[in-house]
């Protein structure tokens, strides 16, 4: 009898725990929404900025799945931060904002966001789900709204 109790005392366990344990990714994605307002911008210094601001939000996830799936992303802010110039960091936008879809995806429930992507420059980037037009960080002169949700 108490092996019919334990079980069912087990799994209910294993379900709160687990649901406990969802890593919270919101203070993440607000440095990578200050990263792609920057972008669409077209403020430099207030990019490298947000990739620092990112790189350290980043630098203290305490989940060693999640650290070792950001980590190539960390290297890849650190060289927005090293940037000349804004067109310099556009292909490390584009690793850093699929890493993030792909972990938060995997890892955390990712909600308010979508992953867009711009055949014409080849990149992706996340946006916020409330934003009603696509805004292309990387063409932001000339395809502002190129782009489509994947």
């Amino acid at each position: 009898m108490m092996k019919f109790l334990f079980i069912p005392l087990l799994l209910a366990f294993n379900c709160f725990s687990a649901e406990k344990t969802q890593p919270d990714f919101s203070k993440i994605l607000k440095s990578y929404d200050k990263l792609y307002n920057a972008y669409l911008k077209q403020n430099h210094d207030q990019v490298k900025k947000s990739a620092g601001s990112l790189l350290e939000e980043i630098s203290q996830v305490n989940d060693d799945n999640i650290s070792k799936a950001l980590n190539f992303s960390k290297k890849k802010l650190e060289a927005i931060q090293r940037s000349s110039q804004l067109i310099d960091s556009y292909d490390a936008l584009n690793i850093v904002s699929q890493a993030l879809f792909a972990t938060a995806k995997k890892y955390s429930k990712l909600k308010g966001y979508s992953r867009y992507y711009c055949p014409m420059v080849k990149k992706y980037w996340m946006q916020p789900a409330q934003m009603k037009k696509t805004n292309n960080p990387y063409a932001v002169k000339t395809m502002p709204h190129c782009g489509s949700k994947k």
